[in-house]
């Protein structure tokens, strides 16, 4: 992405530069500049896999998806939108450090159906307990379920969890 940014800023500090008359410059076309981009995007790298129940062991901390279920509210005022289902799963971290603190947020995790539809934490009546945003001690566990709206019609395939909201490396544990 900063070769994408690079190539941009000296085409437009080109543009803008002082051009003898008999001076030429190569016209760049869009496409090349979308080839370059499409090629930094292809060098990230790949989502590392894991399953239901796998511990992921992510620096020193470890992050489990525990279980997945379709969830059903008693609250007739949090029920999901005409069309829609609430879709839950289950995580747990785990800090066993002696040293560190490890911060937990439900907005890490992203569900994804078998059309790779992707869908956030809804705000909802959730199965409890609900995981909401937390420090972790050393030494301390939390477990909580994070609760998703999709369509009726989906069929989650997969949940990804981006343990840095900064930077794009994921992980994906498929259901």
């Amino acid at each position: 992405m900063r070769k994408l940014i690079l190539l941009t800023t000296v085409v437009i500090c080109s543009c803008h530069s002082a051009v003898k008359e008999d001076v030429q410059l190569p016209p760049i076309s869009m496409d090349s500049l979308f080839n370059a981009a499409s090629a930094e995007v292809e060098k990230e790298a790949a989502p590392i896999k894991f399953t239901v129940s796998q511990p992921m062991q992510l620096g020193a901390f470890i992050v489990t998806l525990a279980k997945s279920s379709e969830y059903k509210t008693n609250n007739e005022y949090t029920q999901p939108s005409e069309g829609m289902r609430f879709y839950c799963i289950n995580v747990e971290y785990s800090n066993p450090t002696s040293d560190l603190i490890l911060d937990a947020n439900p907005l890490q995790w992203k569900l994804y159906d078998s059309e790779g539809y992707a869908y956030e934490m809804a705000i909802a009546d959730s199965k409890e307990p609900e995981l909401k945003m937390a420090s972790i001690n050393p030494g301390n566990k939390l477990k909580g379920w994070i609760t998703f709206e999709i369509p009726k019609d989906a069929k989650p395939v997969k949940v990804q969890f981006q343990p840095d909201m900064v930077n794009s490396s994921n992980v994906e544990i498929d259901l």
